[in-house]
């Protein structure tokens, strides 16, 4: 995904339905891409508006193992409709990917009004070689390596999370989130595109990240 933050502060647009079928769920959603220096011809990384569409579908398994674990199955269809590559190097429109994942979670209630989620989420991230890149698109470094594979990315990591309960829910339903994930970028033309896009050169990335979040 692209976005720009020059001269704007609105970049996406999207509309989510939800459909829950007993212990599946079905959710649809479309989101544009904007970029806010579309308009303006001295800012070279303006890019064509992207029309995406993603169905995820997935099971909740927990009441087969008693209720505080489960795998959480589940696949994510991204369809690039048209516009400019999602990822920077891959053909503009009609085409896409396909994420099969898992996401193991367990609850610690030893602690009754403190208990304690653990997810590792995993996937893997596959789709047509044009979906990663396109000849006929953006071009890329002289000499470089193409075309080399339908994997695009591999994922896992580790969410821990707790209620805290301290506070009174009449301020709404406050949480504390850590989480550390590992993504392997298998695809060189996701590698070429960080790069771009980050500066990053690194095919093996670690990324952290510590949130306080409330919901009402």
């Amino acid at each position: 995904m692209r976005t720009s933050g020059l001269g704007s502060n609105w970049t996406t647009s999207s509309a989510s339905p939800s459909i829950p079928i007993d212990h599946l769920n079905a959710n649809f959603t479309y989101v544009a891409f904007n970029s806010p220096a579309s308009n303006n011809l001295n800012i070279h990384n303006k890019f064509a508006t992207e029309h995406n569409s993603d169905l995820y579908l997935s099971y909740d398994d927990s009441s087969l193992w008693g209720g505080n674990f489960g795998i959480h199955p589940y696949v994510d269809l991204w369809w690039a409709i048209a516009g400019d590559s999602t990822v920077i190097n891959g053909k503009n429109g009609a085409t896409g990917y396909a994420q099969p994942g898992i996401v193991p979670t367990y609850t610690f209630k030893e602690i009754p009004s403190y208990p304690i989620t653990v997810k590792v989420p995993t996937y893997i991230s596959v789709g047509p070689k044009d979906y990663w890149f396109y000849k006929g698109g953006n071009g890329g470094p002289s000499g470089g390596t193409w075309g080399d594979g339908n994997v695009g990315v591999f994922n896992i990591g580790v969410d821990v999370g707790v209620p805290l309960s301290f506070i009174p829910t009449k301020y709404g339903f406050w949480h504390a989130d850590v989480t550390c994930s590992y993504f392997d970028l298998i695809n060189n033309a996701l590698l070429y595109a960080g790069t771009e896009a980050s500066g990053n050169t690194k095919r093996d990335v670690i990324v952290g990240t510590f949130q306080i979040g409330v919901g009402f």
